[in-house]
Formats: structure tokens, C-alpha cells, sequence
């Protein structure tokens, strides 16, 4: 049990340390995005751009993390059965 605390403490300080020190960008922010004034057609083009954003910046992300946490659930879950 300490070895599966252990290795969700050091997955959770891994995810950690990529979310506050892998450097993003500000994800493509036109030009054109004004508070006030800005065209339909601005909006449209930063919509795909945050569309491509999620899916090709975020979501990998998300699921990296997740598979993590996946995987160490799995080992324990194997490891209590091969103890069993």
C-alpha cells in the first residue's frame, strides 16, 4: 500500500511540475479579438483556432495524465492479486 501511495504522490508531483513549468502559449489570440468592435468573422477564426487548441494541446495532455493514474491503479490491482 505505501509503494501505491508513493506512486500516486510522485505521478501528482510529475502532473504538477508539467502543468505549472511546460510553458503555453496564449493559444493563437487574433489580432482582430477586441473587447468591442470585433467581426463575426474575427470570432469565427478564433473559434477554430481554440477548437484546434483543445484538441491537439489539451486533451493529449488530459489523457497523458489519466493514462497515469490508470496505469498505477492497474499495477496495484495486479500486484494485490499476484499477493493475494
Amino acid at each position: 500500500m505505501r509503494a501505491f501511495i508513493a506512486a500516486m504522490v510522485a505521478w501528482s508531483a510529475i502532473v504538477l511540475i508539467w502543468v505549472l513549468l511546460v510553458p503555453a502559449s496564449n493559444g493563437g489570440v487574433l489580432g482582430c479579438m477586441h473587447l468591442v468592435g470585433r467581426s463575426v468573422a474575427c470570432e469565427a477564426q478564433q473559434d477554430a483556432i481554440n477548437q484546434a487548441w483543445w484538441q491537439y494541446r489539451t486533451l493529449p495532455m488530459i489523457l497523458a495524465i489519466a493514462a497515469g493514474y490508470a496505469g498505477i491503479v492497474i499495477v496495484r490491482l495486479r500486484g494485490a492479486r499476484i499477493g493475494a
